[in-house]
Order: C-alpha cells, then sequence, then structure tokens
C-alpha cells in the first residue's frame, strides 16, 4: 500500500510539473494513477468485506457422543443446511455424535416469524434462552415447526442437534411477513 501511495505522488508531481495531460507521457501516468486508485479501491474493499462478513454465521461445537461430553473440535458455520456429516464438520464421525451452533440471529423487523427445523436425528431451537423445539428422539428426516413474535434487533440463538445413525440432515428456514419459507440466510447470523 505504501509503494501505491508513493507512486501515486511522484505521479500527481510529475503531471503539476507537465501540465498537458494529453502528452505521450502524462497519458501514462494518468493511467497508471487510474489503475493505482483502482487497485487502492480493491485492497480497502477486500479488507472491508472480510472484516465485515467474518462475524457471519454461528459457532458450532462438535461432540463425538450425544450428550455433548466427548469434545471434538468447533467452527463457524456460515448457514444451517446440511444433508450429511461431512458437511457440517469434517472431524466428527458419521455416527453418535452431537452439535451445537450459538450465536445471534439478527431480526430484520417486529414481526410473527416462523421457524421450520428439519433434523434426522434430534434437534432443540432456543431463541433468546427459550426452547420453542425440543425433539431431542431419533428422527427420520423431519420438519418440526414454531412461530413467536420477535421484535427488530439481536436474540440469542442456539441449536443442539445429534445424529444417531444413518443421514445426518439439519435445516433452518424461516417464514415472516408473508414472504415464502426460505432457508435463513448468512447475513442473519452473528457469531459475537
Amino acid at each position: 500500500m505504501r509503494k501505491i501511495i508513493l507512486f501515486i505522488q511522484r505521479s500527481v508531481h510529475a503531471l503539476k510539473q507537465n501540465e498537458d495531460p494529453s502528452k505521450p507521457g502524462n497519458i501514462k501516468i494518468v493511467i497508471g494513477l487510474f489503475l493505482s486508485c483502482l487497485l487502492g479501491l480493491g485492497i480497502v474493499l477486500a479488507f472491508y468485506l472480510k472484516h465485515y462478513t467474518a462475524h457471519w454465521g454461528l459457532s458450532g461445537t462438535f461432540y463425538e457422543d450425544r450428550s455433548f461430553y466427548k469434545y471434538i473440535s468447533s467452527g463457524i458455520s456460515k448457514a444451517i443446511n446440511f444433508t450429511n456429516y461431512s458437511e457440517m464438520n469434517g472431524q466428527i464421525p458419521p455416527e453418535n455424535f452431537s452439535a451445537r451452533w450459538q450465536g445471534y440471529l439478527l431480526i430484520p423487523q417486529d414481526d410473527r416469524y416462523t421457524f421450520f427445523l428439519t433434523a434426522d436425528d434430534g434437534a432443540k431451537l432456543f431463541i433468546d434462552g427459550q426452547c420453542l423445539i425440543d425433539e431431542w428422539q431419533d428422527n427420520d428426516s423431519t420438519e418440526f415447526t414454531t412461530a413467536l413474535l420477535l421484535k427488530k434487533g439481536k436474540h440469542a440463538l442456539r441449536i443442539d442437534y445429534y445424529n444417531h445413525w444413518g443421514k445426518a440432515v439439519l435445516k433452518l428456514f424461516w417464514m415472516h411477513d408473508g414472504q415464502r419459507k426460505t432457508l435463513v440466510p448468512a447475513h442473519y447470523f452473528r457469531n459475537e
């Protein structure tokens, strides 16, 4: 970045000495200035986007049993949309594991929200510490639903999950304000 700034300063100084920007030598300087500005803008934008999106997603913790006891690993999940265990975390076994995702859900407006949690096997959904879905038993891929009024802003979210055997499915959808049912987008999840 320092080299770009130095190049721009030298180019501006050269243009001030040769006031006609249409001269062949000055056109190269003008193009160089323009490209340097674009590069600098790209660097700033990339840094901003990386910082801005770094907190998207939920913190996931994975365990080698169904009781959240034998820790395996943790990471950030950008969405809750899993159709097998390897999508959740590459280090968990295919059967007899549990996971807990925690963070915040950003609610865009005051409204009644319906949540659809699909799980194979057991799952629980908590919002603001209240257990809204409690289906802690072996299931084939089944959709569970709950609805509640939520105010605009940040709400604590926790999802507990276990897979006994077979497929490991977990998906979180929502619907509000007359809109159709959609997967909760990553930018509505925060991990801090």
